[in-house]
């Protein structure tokens, strides 16, 4: 997998990963959906079948929430929940 093509956001609500290719002046922003396992390991595929929009889009794929739990519901993902933040 590409160095540059995963990236983490993390926000008082949440830490996520996303996979960021194409060099088009627009963004899109695509959210696979709920992704109970990461789709990150496979983002050099994602580039595959959206090549046809990279010449006028930098397209984002957002991954699920970093660190959820076992058990975790549709509701829990729906909620803001906080980053561990450093002391």
């Amino acid at each position: 997998m590409s160095e540059n093509l995963v990236h983490t956001v993390c926000t008082d609500g949440f830490e996520m990963e996303y996979a960021q290719f194409g060099n088009g002046p627009k963004p899109l922003v695509i959210i696979p959906g709920l992704s109970i396992k990461s789709v990150m390991k496979s983002a050099d595929a994602l580039q595959v079948p959206y090549k046809v929009f990279t010449e006028k889009y930098t397209l984002y794929f957002f991954d699920r929430k970093k660190n959820i739990q076992p058990g975790y519901s549709l509701n829990d993902m729906a909620q803001v929940w906080a980053c561990p933040r450093a002391a």
